[in-house]
């Protein structure tokens, strides 16, 4: 339970500038540099405590109405890699998802092939 990972590890994945800690419930936390964005938290800030990796929604469809603020899921997570300035990761459904400058840019988060858009 420590840094508020409540779940067991199921893996742990270390890359040069980051760190993937994926629990045994298929959700996963980054920390690290994230200076290119590449641990998948939609920012190019540092992340000192993991946090837990949710998916982005960038189809802002409100035509400028307050919708109410929700979280969006976290990434349900099969395998993460990370790399120097990127990180890519396998969801439960097979999707790919690619993070940082040498994955997508912009954002920082994007369904490979596909920009950065969020495909449900």
């Amino acid at each position: 339970q420590e840094y508020g990972i409540e779940t067991p590890l199921q893996d742990v994945v270390c890359g040069p500038n980051g760190t993937a800690f994926v629990t045994t419930d298929q959700h996963c936390y980054t920390c690290g540099t994230n200076d290119a964005g590449q641990l998948g938290q939609g920012h190019t800030n540092p992340v000192l405590i993991p946090t837990l990796l949710r998916r982005q929604d960038n189809n802002n469809n409100n035509n400028g109405q307050q919708q109410q603020e929700q979280q969006p899921p976290p990434f349900q997570v099969n395998s993460i890699d990370i790399g120097e300035k990127f990180s890519a990761l396998i969801c439960s459904q097979g999707e790919l998802y690619t993070f940082g400058s040498d994955g997508s840019l912009g954002s920082g988060m994007g369904f490979l092939g596909h920009g950065d858009l969020y495909h449900p």
